[in-house]
């Protein structure tokens, strides 16, 4: 593990959270007042911090659904949840 990015703090991308919350508006889900993020308990060698960060648990949005045209037929698919996470191989 690299010591120069042990106490780095993460920064939460306020574009990102715009967008999930206009997603999840446009699909009449439920827009959480709170939400949080935990560690997924695996190590990850490709991070500085050797672990990633999800919201599995609180996510930003919860429910709603997506309806699809297929071939003239109209198809609802439930959405469980959209969260915000740290993806490894969009890092510098």
């Amino acid at each position: 593990m690299n010591n120069l990015f042990v106490a780095v703090l993460q920064m939460l991308n306020r574009e990102c959270v715009a967008q999930v919350v206009r997603t999840g508006l446009s699909i009449g889900a439920l827009i959480n007042l709170r939400s949080w993020f935990e560690r997924k308990h695996y190590f990850y060698c490709d991070l500085p911090q050797g672990y990633q960060i999800t919201q599995q648990a609180g996510p930003l949005v919860s429910g709603g659904a997506i309806t699809l045209d297929l071939n003239g037929q109209s198809k609802s698919v439930r959405v469980n949840r959209i969260q915000l996470e740290q993806v490894p191989s969009s890092l510098p």
